[in-house]
């Protein structure tokens, strides 16, 4: 028995409908439940409202001379994920102030000189300022300092 014409567009027209239902689902049901999660998401890393000015938490050290370089990711955290790193400087802020952080970076910088001075801190930038070319952060908040302790080598 084959089927007929009409059969043909009733099948069409549930196929679509049941479709649209699983595209309604997936783009009602996180907005109508107000809750984010996989695989009904509402991305809101890039759908929510971003502010132009934005924190750094990071680890920089300060020379004696006063010039302030800022460290690398392999430096902060011994891997060369950025996110890691300020991830690892973040809750170290929030644990202990970041002091044994700030202790076990300066043990591990051995390329600095003597007498610098690592600091764990928390910059603030203005995104719009930063692309075109200005670069000093709006604040700036030492939560901790300590000193290199290397051979200056």
């Amino acid at each position: 028995m084959t089927p007929n014409v009409d059969d043909r567009r009733v099948s069409r027209w549930v196929a679509r409908l049941v479709g649209l239902g699983i595209v309604a689902v997936i783009g009602v049901v996180p907005v109508a439940l107000d809750r984010d999660s996989y695989p009904l998401s509402t991305y809101p890393m890039f759908s929510s409202r971003r502010t132009a000015v934005e924190p750094v938490h990071t680890a920089v050290v300060t020379a004696a001379d006063g010039a302030v370089r800022r460290l690398s990711p392999t430096q902060i955290s011994g891997n060369d994920e950025v996110i890691i790193a300020a991830q690892l400087v973040y809750d170290a802020i929030r644990r202990d102030g970041g002091e044994v952080l700030c202790a076990d970076i300066a043990v591990r910088l051995s390329d600095v000189e003597t007498g610098s001075e690592v600091e764990i801190v928390t910059e603030r930038y203005d995104a719009i300022d930063w692309y075109e070319g200005r670069k000093s952060p709006i604040s700036r908040v030492v939560h901790t300092s300590c000193r290199v302790s290397g051979d200056g080598s």
